[in-house]
């Protein structure tokens, strides 16, 4: 199975120099921090995210961006003409208003994306996992037999492609298929998700598990194509 959730403290070597020089800021400027205020709220988080990934906030904040950004959303009321408004009505389809903020679509994928970077391994790590050395596994990232993201100057690989104690099997003859349009967090689910087509036993299989079973590899290339390429196209 994939390896377990696995969470790195930035502790270890303290808060970053960005986030050390925040707070001097915040210290010299006389602020009073206060239980409930926003100032605070942000501090903490920004903290915390720090913890959770092990890296420094404005290196996970340049992994958050580098996804696309929608465009902002106006009120439907601004946008749409009142026969226009009618018929989403009639359809079912009619928004008055976002859903909060914690409801939404982007608010769900910063999350997965914070959570995949707080997990994936280093190079070093992933060095150690494979039983290989750095330079090999910057190799492969290279030609794409391995998946990075950008995390700062160093990458990250994410962990669906590994075992608890090497590689998904045939990943080398997947990743290469993986369109680099695509972002990681999409090819996750896409590994994780139970997919109709690679079945065992009358029961529906995730690629990963499908993979370590001892399924084709080709099958999941296949799958890859129709959903990212096709599909996109």
């Amino acid at each position: 199975m994939s390896s377990p959730t696995r969470r790195r403290s930035h502790a270890r070597g303290g808060a970053s120099r960005g986030m050390q020089q925040l707070d001097e800021l915040v210290t010299a400027s006389g602020y009073k921090p206060g239980k409930n205020d926003e100032l605070t709220a942000i501090l903490s988080r920004l903290h915390k995210l720090e913890m959770v990934t092990g890296a420094a906030t404005t290196d996970v904040l340049d992994a958050l961006t580098a996804t696309e950004t929608p465009a902002p959303v106006s009120a439907a009321s601004q946008i749409l003409t009142a026969e226009q408004e009618a018929v989403l009505r009639s359809a079912g389809s009619f928004i008055d208003e976002m859903p909060p903020v914690e409801q939404r679509a982007s608010t769900r994928t910063a999350q997965r994306i914070v959570d995949m970077i707080a997990t994936a391994l280093t190079a070093d790590e992933a060095a150690e996992r494979l039983g290989v050395t750095s330079g090999r596994i910057r190799q492969r990232l290279g030609a794409k037999t391995l998946l990075g993201v950008k995390v700062g100057s160093a990458h990250r690989l994410p962990g669906f492609q590994f075992t608890e104690d090497g590689e998904l099997p045939g990943w080398d003859r997947i990743a290469p298929a993986v369109p680099s349009s695509v972002h990681p967090v999409s090819i996750a689910r896409f590994m994780h998700t139970a997919h109709p087509d690679l079945t065992v036993v009358g029961e529906a299989l995730p690629p990963t598990d499908w993979l370590i079973g001892g399924g084709d590899p080709e099958y999941v290339v296949s799958m890859i194509h129709t959903a990212f390429v096709v599909h996109a196209s």
